[in-house]
């Protein structure tokens, strides 16, 4: 009797290791096939570009402003030029702090802000801009008022051949940065219209502003802003005491004309 009971013992403690051997490798078994492709997945890498992560920190509306004494607002005795009066304009349709930098400078030419363009503040600032306003080609073309004096129209012609191959480059360094934000170009207008000559000073003007609009067009998201006929009969009213750069009146009708051709509330102004 005894020896059936240690024979039945044998035999039950076998089934056991059998049992635990199958289940152990079964246990093996699902973790090197089913097991391994969960345990071992590799996990997802999101590339983010610098540009991406710069618009996921960045915060508020950001302005840009570049070019000569005009976008400076030279001459406003209220101190805003046109681009002070936009930014006036723009606090009143939404809640969004409005960051403007201003990286005009007065006296400036098409070449000099193509060094302007170089600095990495600047690059920096137009990397994240939602618009950009500029002027510039003023102070190549007038020169202080001599070039119309003088009314030398080879000079001229050489002088205009310059300036449309820096607005040419000019306008590449912004896209090279940023190549969504709207740029707002605001063309020339006559101050000097008491001049002598000025059926032929005029005609010159226009010309100039004609071919900035068309390499404007060439650029995607650019816009020419008129300007010349908001000064054409007003320069009394619209100029300031030296007779070159708006007053507060005219740098107010300036920015009154860009702000109607803002597409505020789309894609300029969320």
């Amino acid at each position: 009797m005894k020896i059936r009971w240690v024979q039945f013992i044998g035999i039950f403690a076998s089934l056991l290791c059998i049992l635990w051997i199958v289940g152990l490798g079964m246990t093996f078994a699902q973790y090197f096939t089913k097991g391994v492709s969960e345990v071992t997945k590799p996990i997802e890498v999101i590339e983010t570009t610098a540009e991406e992560a710069i618009e996921t920190t960045k915060i508020g509306y950001h302005i840009v402003a570049l070019g000569d004494s005009l976008t400076t607002g030279a001459g406003d005795l209220e101190g805003k030029g046109y681009v002070g009066n936009i930014v006036d304009q723009l606090a009143e349709l939404t809640t969004e702090e409005i960051i403007l930098h201003n990286f005009a400078v007065n006296g400036l030419t098409s070449d000099g802000l193509l060094k302007v363009l170089k600095q990495r503040e600047v690059q920096e600032e137009l990397a994240v801009a939602d618009i950009i306003f500029m002027t510039i080609g003023g102070n190549d073309l007038f020169q202080g008022g001599q070039t119309l004096l003088q009314l030398n129209l080879e000079e001229i012609e050489l002088i205009k051949e310059q300036y449309l191959g820096n607005l040419t480059g000019i306008l590449t360094e912004i896209r090279n940065v940023n190549t969504e934000a709207p740029i707002y170009f605001s063309g020339l207008y006559h101050p000097f219209a008491h001049l002598p000559n000025v059926e032929i000073t005029t005609s010159v003007i226009l010309n100039w502003n004609y071919l900035t609009a068309l390499e404007l067009a060439k650029i995607n998201r650019t816009v020419f802003v008129p300007m010349f006929d908001i000064f054409q009969f007003q320069l009394d009213t619209y100029l300031s005491e030296d007779r070159f750069h708006p007053s507060s009146l005219g740098y107010q009708q300036m920015a009154n004309r860009i702000a109607g051709l803002l597409s505020l509330g789309g894609d300029d102004l969320e």
